[in-house]
């Protein structure tokens, strides 16, 4: 097989070189096919024409064209692309030919070389277009030598006028037809290419975003990493140390096992959501679908507000009375692990002794799930930036650190059940969020 067929080959498994240049390929293709369905359709006719009007030596001449139709069809359905065009474009050119040496350029025959040098230039593209220009300028020199020369090939019966005359209108309606085909065709087959490059550059768009955001969080993840863990591992050192000198009292030493102790925890759950982003970054947590009811979710939100509660003494406040059964589909760990993270969010953001209401609201087909505090709120660029992939660092009212990795695995997972994350939120008064899941 030639590098042309193994060329459209490839680009039609999907290991082409770009879209754009299979786009080009399948234009001159689908427009070659269209052109040997029309010259067999063409030779037909024509035959029966010349049989009618008595020019039957033409008759026989064009009808010899069929055959020849029928070897490119099947060298085209063979998957031989290149050679069905090179042996179209060969043999219309010398049919052509023979016709007008048998008739002589009075009957404009040597016309029909237009839309051959048309079609043979949109067939052939790409790594064809050599062949493509050789064809033409044959088409070219063979057109040139028709109008030109006194050769004729076979001897025919001399056409009456009114003969002459309808052979001519014959064939400069038949080069109008198909030259008005193939330019209808190939503005139409372009605009369609247009239309898809536009689909192609969006979707391009679209990656560049996300590869955007994906380098940006990367940088900003390992400035952060360099911070955030070494600054409690050496506070954790450095209490260490000052335990072995023996120099502690009891009340220092408690203050600094409690401060050991939540530094730990801290760097512990920051190494937590580290790896879990890690994993869902290389596709590696995969999506697990089951039935979960409505109830098991609120009893998993409570317990984990339950943990958080004697921290800043948050008041929390559940609305998920919802009817008994109701049940949302969903992958279990992810569903937890967003609200684990909405929730440690919300308690975050919000002073001591603020409120953080958990809410379900039946939506038809699904349930939206909302967790609101009345805290600091956020700006319309944070809300952006979220909403865009990319983390950025923020302190809580208590100097809580903030990473972003959270809300981006929460952006992560909701994508996976379809839904995305909506977030309202006004400065000062609080921030809602709230995602939807499909009803079991």
């Amino acid at each position: 097989m030639s590098e042309h067929e193994l060329a459209y080959h490839a680009s039609e498994a999907g290991t082409g070189p770009t879209r754009s240049v299979d786009l080009i390929h399948e234009k001159g293709r689908k427009l070659h096919e269209a052109l040997i369905y029309l010259v067999g359709v063409y030779a037909l006719l024509y035959s029966l024409i010349n049989w009618i009007i008595g020019q039957k030596e033409q008759a026989y001449i064009t009808a010899c064209i069929l055959p020849s139709v029928f070897l490119t069809w099947l060298l085209f359905k063979k998957g031989y692309y290149y050679y069905s065009k090179l042996w179209n474009g060969l043999q219309i050119n010398f049919a052509v030919l023979i016709l007008a040496l048998t008739t002589g350029p009075e009957t404009y025959v040597p016309a029909f070389y237009i839309p051959i040098i048309i079609g043979t230039l949109v067939t052939l593209q790409g790594a064809e277009r050599a062949t493509g220009y050789a064809l033409s300028g044959l088409s070219i020199a063979l057109m040139a030598f028709s109008l030109v020369s006194d050769i004729r090939i076979f001897e025919v019966s001399i056409p009456t006028e009114d003969s002459m005359r309808f052979e001519r209108i014959a064939n400069m309606i038949g080069v109008g037809v198909i030259s008005g085909l193939e330019v209808i065709y190939i503005l139409w087959f372009s605009n369609d290419i247009q239309n898809k490059l536009i689909e192609q550059t969006a979707k391009l768009d679209d990656r560049n975003t996300q590869m955007v955001a994906a380098l940006y969080t990367r940088d900003k993840m390992m400035s952060m990493l360099s911070h955030d863990l070494r600054s409690p591992i050496a506070s954790i050192h450095a209490g260490m140390e000052l335990f072995e000198t023996g120099n502690v009292d009891a009340e220092l030493q408690a203050k600094l096992y409690t401060q050991m102790k939540s530094r730990t925890g801290q760097t512990l759950a920051l190494m937590d959501k580290l790896l879990l982003w890690s994993r869902s970054q290389t596709r590696t947590i995969i999506y697990r679908e089951e039935p979960l009811s409505i109830a098991q979710i609120e009893q998993f939100a409570k317990s984990v507000c339950y943990l958080f509660a004697s921290e800043k003494l948050i008041n929390f406040t559940y609305r998920l009375d919802v009817p008994p059964g109701s049940m949302v589909k969903g992958d279990r760990d992810m569903i937890e692990a967003i609200f684990r993270n909405l929730i440690s969010n919300a308690i975050k953001f919000t002073k001591p002794g603020g409120h953080v209401t958990l809410a379900a609201q039946d939506k038809g087909k699904t349930w939206m799930f909302s967790v609101s505090d009345n805290g600091k709120g956020m700006t319309k660029e944070e809300i952006e930036k979220i909403t865009g992939g990319i983390s950025f660092t923020t302190s809580g009212t208590d100097r809580e650190k903030g990473h972003g990795l959270g809300m981006q695995l929460v952006q992560d997972f909701i994508r996976k059940h379809n839904s995305s994350l909506k977030i309202d939120s006004v400065l000062e008064q609080g921030t809602t969020f709230s995602f939807e899941l499909p009803k079991a």
